[in-house]
């Protein structure tokens, strides 16, 4: 069988492989976009400047801070690059998004096997690229056309292994005239592989285009399909799994960025999924109510709620039965889960003893993360034993 021997990722943004005194140019079309999204508003530039003007963005502007920056960057391209040559793959398989080059409005995929012969590499024109990204030409397009090696065996099982995992993926033999693999694979060719090019199998995910991309945790299910397909294929081969995409995109989310990167590393599946549950943002002042003793599960806004997270680490909601306190709640905590589950009305009246941010999900996005991810089906049921025994105690 074949044998997984690397796993490697990496951002392909243009800024990676664009010189640093040249970084000025990402923000002069920044500011020509009107399409910047960010915490889920659209921006105009001067718009969201204002928004962000409390973060202190001045001291990053700096061509000695943008240099070190770069140099970083490359040295971490480098250690990537490495360590997929130190692992030494016949066959890498290649997981990144396709930014209308391949897949137009004739046909966007959420996920799509490319499994023919080969596939080609047809570089845009200089013209054609807005200034800015013309300077990463070389490792996001390439300088020429040229034809990448694929591995239609292996695309062909993981299709087949796809669809018995219940993932019903596109799959293409053949490349649509005069469209290129898009950089996400030219990227990995280019600037991880460089010199010790092997057999690729792209996948390609629409990250990118409404509406129809997938949520996050769709594709943490995926990866692990993924992985049991390549392992499952009869050939006996060395394979090296590259992620080529990046993190928020096109505004800087370092927030958002650092909860996906210890998501990773803890391997905690249910804060990845919970990236994109349909979740809203409510914000609490101090004594004001938001869930009522008795109230119909649909009555008020949060009377659907469940996955609530505080942003204090204090205690910054109490719940109250029956007149009394019987207990308070802080950050990482979650209410409203036994009317989601029953459909019977509210137990407990809950009120903000403090400044508070919720996320609210509601019950159809609530029960599918617990269809989905058993951790999270484990966390409710323990926090719900804890609670009846807590009241136990109180009677």
């Amino acid at each position: 069988m074949a044998r997984i021997v690397a796993g490697v990722a990496a951002s392909h943004s243009p800024q990676l492989s664009t010189p640093s005194e040249l970084w000025q140019m990402h923000a002069e079309r920044d500011r020509q976009n009107k399409q910047l999204h960010f915490r889920g508003n659209v921006y105009e530039y001067d718009q969201l400047l204002e928004v962000r003007n409390g973060e202190h963005f001045e001291k990053e502007l700096d061509e000695a801070v943008w240099l070190a920056k770069h140099q970083r960057c490359d040295r971490g391209i480098d250690a990537v690059a490495e360590a997929l040559a130190k692992a030494a793959p016949d066959v890498v398989v290649i997981v990144g998004d396709d930014q209308r080059e391949m897949f137009l409005d004739d046909g966007m995929p959420t996920l799509a096997v490319f499994w023919g012969e080969t596939v080609e590499c047809i570089p845009k024109p200089e013209e054609e690229l807005p200034p800015s990204l013309r300077p990463a030409r070389w490792a996001n397009y390439g300088d020429s056309r040229e034809v990448y090696q694929c591995v239609p065996d292996l695309g062909r099982h993981v299709v087949e292994r796809m669809m018995e995992e219940e993932f019903d993926v596109a799959q293409l033999r053949q490349q649509p005239s005069g469209r290129s693999i898009g950089h996400a694979f030219n990227f990995v060719k280019i600037r991880i592989m460089r010199d010790r090019v092997v057999p690729m199998l792209p996948v390609m995910v629409n990250t990118y285009f409404p509406p129809n991309q997938p949520t996050a945790g769709r594709c943490y299910a995926f990866g692990k399909a993924l992985r049991r397909a390549i392992e499952s294929w009869d050939a006996g081969a060395r394979v090296a799994v590259v992620a080529s995409g990046g993190l928020s995109h096109f505004v800087i989310d370092e927030e958002l960025d650092q909860r996906v990167l210890g998501a990773f590393r803890s391997r905690d599946a249910a804060s990845l999924a919970a990236l994109t549950a349909r979740f809203e943002t409510l914000e609490r002042r101090v004594m004001e109510q938001f869930d009522r003793e008795g109230a119909a599960p649909d009555e008020v806004t949060l009377a659907r709620t469940v996955g609530v997270r505080f942003r204090q680490q204090v205690h910054t909601v109490e719940v109250d039965v029956d007149g009394r306190v019987v207990s308070q709640l802080g950050k990482g905590d979650f209410l409203g889960e036994i009317a989601l589950i029953d459909g019977k009305p509210r137990t407990a009246t809950t009120r903000a003893i403090g400044p508070t941010r919720l996320l609210v999900v509601g019950h159809r996005e609530f029960h599918q993360l617990m269809d989905d991810f058993p951790t999270v089906k484990t966390c409710v049921l323990e926090a719900l034993a804890e609670r009846v025994r807590r009241n136990e105690q109180i009677q």
